[in-house]
């Protein structure tokens, strides 16, 4: 059901980002022909609407009331820009066999950093989420984003066989 969701989701925001002959165009193309049209998308308007999915897939699933809307909106976003840049300042290698022993050590040891820094950050607006929402949505909310993330990783690493 989360899959047919997020599927969703992301055809509807994709298409709300053509105009509206194009938009019908786009449900009746293909799978393949509806990706060329959103490689043709700028890689603004592709984070914007990943950005915009993101926060209607969250309101959606969390089921956030409108009168709660805004203010949840303004600490979500404020929440993901920080959470940015912190894995901003981690940017490891991917080949460990290059490092040395003391490159691979200071490497693992920023990680820790970086994975407690943002621990921090959660916990923090875990208090801030709960001053809006119940804690049982907040848990709710960091498994969404798990999620997300989780298929997100799945489409942009290649298939192991």
């Amino acid at each position: 059901m989360k899959l047919k969701i997020i599927f969703a989701g992301f055809f509807f925001l994709f298409a709300c980002k053509f105009s509206e002959a194009q938009r019908t165009s786009l449900l009746k193309m293909g799978l393949q022909e509806r990706r060329t049209e959103i490689n043709k998308m700028s890689q603004k308007e592709k984070s914007d609407a990943l950005k915009q999915f993101k926060e209607d897939l969250v309101l959606s699933e969390l089921q956030i009331p409108d009168d709660q809307k805004d203010n949840f909106v303004t600490v979500y976003n404020d929440y993901q820009a920080k959470q940015k840049l912190i894995k901003n300042k981690f940017k490891a290698q991917r080949d460990f066999n290059s490092m040395t022993e003391d490159e691979a050590s200071s490497e693992l040891d920023n990680s820790f950093e970086v994975g407690q820094q943002l621990l921090d950050l959660r916990k923090e607006y875990a208090e801030k989420f709960s001053k809006i929402i119940k804690p049982q949505k907040v848990l709710q909310l960091f498994q969404t984003e798990g999620m997300m993330r989780s298929k997100m990783m799945n489409h942009q690493l290649p298939r192991q066989k």
